[in-house]
């Protein structure tokens, strides 16, 4: 019986942090025409899904904007998640409808090593819609 009290107490705040940080973020860390998005959902096992996207326009016109963005999967440790390649460092530290981003390398994006992530985000919305964190959205 006191195992499963304590599986329960474990499962809830596991529920609780999914809660707590799941969601649709945006920068409010303002530079120019640099737009920032960061997407959480949660997975099966306590393993979240992170997107981030950014664009940068060099003219008001937004004319040859520049995109890209990075996708990983990251379990939450003492409210950090983290991704790690070669050439590629980033941390996504959240708290309770903030998070904070912190990236190092210059090759962190998907499709061109054009990600600019740096910077404190509000979180919009607990869920995330499709075309959330795209060229899109």
């Amino acid at each position: 019986m006191q195992n499963f009290i304590v599986l329960l107490i474990a499962l809830g705040a596991s529920a609780a942090s999914a809660a707590d940080i799941s969601g649709y973020y945006e920068s409010l860390t303002k530079e120019g025409h640099v737009v920032r998005q960061l997407c959480i959902k949660p997975k099966p096992n306590g393993i979240f899904n992170v997107e981030i996207f950014t664009s940068y326009c060099p003219s008001k016109e937004c004319f040859n904007a520049r995109m890209d963005g990075v996708s990983f999967s990251s379990l939450v440790n003492n409210g950090v998640l983290h991704h790690e390649s070669e050439m590629c460092n980033i941390r996504v530290h959240v708290t309770s409808g903030h998070a904070t981003v912190h990236q190092n390398g210059e090759k962190c994006g998907d499709d061109f090593g054009l990600l600019m992530s740096d910077g404190y985000y509000k979180r919009v919305r607990k869920e995330v819609q499709e075309n959330d964190c795209s060229p899109v959205g």
